[in-house]
């Protein structure tokens, strides 16, 4: 059959030629209309459907961008890390030096303790119960060097209460005792009168003896030759023997006299209070 006549011949190449090319001419026609088909679905589809175009375009920039900041979120928290790494470090050499403090305190502690048990033992004072003390404020009026003695005015209503032979202090220094008590005033014989006398010790090297007013000065007396006074050591009164229920500081140790001869050594004191630049004491009114 000739498809070109609609004849039944026989086979034309020519006219297969041309039905090639005809058909060649229909196919490139029709693959242009749905190309042509596809670019305006595609072209409708930017215009009336730009929200999934977006979602289309910011999928792919998260693919592209999403690397770049999963490192960079990594490096700050790298850094981070490090940095706080750093700080606990610190803070970890300081916690450190700070126990090494206390337990150098807690040592020193443990070494005060263990001496003031030991003085305890070596005075006698460990069962000892005191009174809680009760101060009256005086006012020094009259210093009397010479006869090392001082009149200090008290209050009328507390008179009563103080008893020669109290203890007239400046913080934790005694100065004298009271000799004679009048209505609004006191005498205190000082430490340095020749009436005053009180048991005492040498607080560093726990060698007892007496100390006595000598007028121009205090000694520490009555001390065996056997115990050791060094220079500037302090005295203070023995609460085991003495008459006051607490230590009170007598001064310290300007001079050493030692006889091998004697039995005993004495000792120049010094007070450690200038009472002419102290106008006001006070005197300790409860007893043991």
């Amino acid at each position: 059959i000739n498809f070109c006549t609609g004849t039944v011949r026989h086979w034309d190449v020519s006219c297969h030629s041309k039905l090639y090319a005809k058909d060649g001419i229909l196919i490139s026609m029709k693959s242009a209309f749905i190309t042509n088909l596809l670019i305006s679905i595609f072209i409708i589809f930017l215009f009336n459907f730009n929200v999934g175009i977006k979602s289309f375009v910011s999928s792919i920039y998260l693919q592209l961008i999403t690397p770049s900041v999963i490192i960079g979120q990594n490096l700050y928290n790298n850094f981070t890390n490090f940095s706080l790494a750093l700080d606990r470090s610190a803070r970890l050499d300081q916690a450190l030096q700070q126990v090494a403090d206390l337990s150098e305190k807690i040592v020193d502690y443990e070494d005060i303790k263990a001496e003031s048990k030991l003085l305890k033992e070596t005075l006698g004072v460990a069962d000892f119960k005191f009174k809680k003390d009760e101060l009256v404020l005086g006012n020094i009026v009259f210093l009397d060097k010479t006869n090392s003695k001082a009149i200090v005015l008290i209050s009328d209503q507390v008179n009563k209460k103080i008893k020669e032979g109290n203890a007239v202090i400046v913080s934790d220094s005694i100065i004298g005792i009271v000799s004679q008590v009048e209505k609004t005033a006191v005498t205190v014989n000082l430490i340095s009168n020749e009436n005053f006398v009180t048991e005492a010790i040498d607080i560093d090297t726990k060698a007892t003896g007496l100390v006595k007013g000598r007028g121009y000065g205090v000694l520490f007396s009555d001390v065996l030759n056997s115990e050791k006074l060094n220079l500037n050591d302090i005295v203070v009164t023995n609460i085991v023997s003495g008459k006051f229920n607490r230590q009170y500081v007598v001064g310290k140790i300007t001079e050493v006299s030692l006889n091998e001869r004697e039995a005993f050594q004495i000792a120049n004191i010094e007070s450690m209070i200038n009472l002419s630049k102290q106008s006001k004491v006070l005197i300790v009114v409860t007893s043991r």
